[in-house]
């Protein structure tokens, strides 16, 4: 579905959207675009993800190839106050300002159609290898998992002090701490094939998957919508929302790197 791109200078979240729409509309316009990602930061928007599937998709519901030039493969467009983020389910949730990360990345790789399914779980590793690329949170008495199929959770380690948290139904003494939103946007090439091993030739013939990432770094515990929430600060970790967003892109780069050198299938390497 085509999502509306309003420009109204009078609404909140105007700044973002324009800013989307003119670097997009550039490269439209025939004006030469580079092809290394691009990384945006505005102050404040809806949701990112609407933003970039906005920028991507026609007035037909499908990509727009000479549009999504503007947002190479692993460009970024991140909000410093996200209000009307989007997760599984039509669940609406919003940030306070420099709380949280909430960052969307395009992704344009060249695998299989039917092999974009494994993109969340990939997600998900990045959050991982990202908050455990240091001992801070194991220090803390903290663990890094995923929980499948679009979650990052902290558990406590079992020696910690952390150990006595109440359990949560569904979610025992696990704390999420991020969570992942995947949306694909197809080229008209693709209609239809989204069930079978179509594959672009080329990355500029590949569908987009938007993916949208939500962290938890700088909140207080009076800040998080639900019992089973937790953030970096509330776990003891005082980390910038900057240093999560550039090892969290670091990682996902690497992983979807080697994901698609070996054609979108993890199981080739073993």
């Amino acid at each position: 579905m085509h999502h509306s791109c309003p420009t109204d200078p009078d609404e909140p979240d105007a700044p973002a959207r324009t800013a989307v729409q003119e670097l997009t509309g550039r490269v439209a316009g025939h004006e030469a675009a580079p092809r290394a990602p691009r990384h945006v930061l505005v102050p404040r928007t809806g949701s990112t993800n609407d933003d970039l599937r906005s920028a991507l998709t026609g007035v037909d519901g499908l990509l727009d190839l000479r549009a999504a030039r503007a947002w190479p493969h692993l460009s970024s467009l991140r909000a410093v106050e996200q209000t009307a983020g989007r997760g599984r389910g039509a669940h609406v949730w919003t940030t306070p300002p420099r709380g949280a990360l909430t960052i969307s990345f395009v992704l344009r790789p060249v695998v299989p159609l039917d092999r974009l399914a494994w993109l969340p779980l990939l997600a998900g590793l990045a959050i991982h290898d990202a908050l455990t690329e240091d001992a801070c949170l194991a220090q803390r008495g903290w663990r890094v998992a995923t929980k499948w199929p679009n979650d990052v959770v902290l558990l406590p380690a079992p020696e910690s002090t952390c150990a006595g948290l109440d359990q949560v139904p569904g979610w025992g003494r696990a704390r999420k701490v991020a969570g992942v939103l995947t949306e694909l946007v197809l080229p008209a090439e693709a209609l239809g094939k989204a069930d079978d091993a179509w594959r672009p030739q080329k990355r500029d013939q590949a569908p987009a998957v938007v993916l949208g990432i939500g962290l938890n770094v700088g909140q207080r515990p009076e800040q998080l919508p639900v019992d089973w929430a937790i953030s970096l600060a509330a776990a003891g970790w005082q980390v910038e929302v900057e240093e999560v967003a550039q090892r969290l892109a670091a990682h996902l780069a690497r992983l979807v790197d080697q994901w698609e050198a070996d054609d979108g299938d993890p199981d080739r390497q073993g």
